[in-house]
């Protein structure tokens, strides 16, 4: 699956998590609906423990699963639809969080997969990296929120 890796899939997978966070951050911000997860670090080793596990691994196994395998899978099923894989593949993201606590999030997940869903079917230079990075670039937004606010 990294075979095809680009720069500019890389590229796009940060300008994909980071465009995302902001307009998470942004809404989060001004209606207050977010009540996202704070992590607090103590040093700078338990921050790259969080990188390498929200990359690594939590990136890594959630975007194979439902960017690769369900995705491919419900293309196959629909005929080669990709937006229907794009929409089932996302689908099943969001329910696969609702034990994150609460609708919203819920809502967030269905909406990040719908982002790079459609972005898998219809970018051409995105690859497999372009969506673990974006999926570990949002997930530092929003799991830094907090500090993020105070440079708003």
């Amino acid at each position: 699956q990294l075979a095809g890796t680009s720069i500019t899939g890389i590229l796009l997978g940060v300008a994909l998590g980071v465009g995302y966070g902001l307009v998470i951050l942004v809404v989060s911000k001004t209606t207050g609906i977010f009540g996202l997860a704070i992590k607090y670090y103590n040093d700078v080793f338990d921050l790259l423990k969080y990188i390498v596990r929200g990359y690594l691994c939590t990136a890594l196994v959630e975007e194979y699963i439902f960017r690769v395998s369900i995705y491919e899978g419900a293309k196959k099923l629909f005929g080669g639809k990709e937006w229907m894989a794009a929409i089932i593949s996302a689908l099943l993201f969001g329910i696969a969080h609702i034990l994150d606590g609460t609708w919203v999030k819920v809502v967030l997940n269905v909406t990040h997969g719908l982002i790079l869903g459609f972005v898998k079917a219809y970018v051409k230079k995105a690859n497999f990296a372009t969506f673990v990075v974006a999926h570990g670039t949002y997930n530092f937004f929003i799991t830094n929120i907090d500090r993020l606010f105070r440079y708003m």
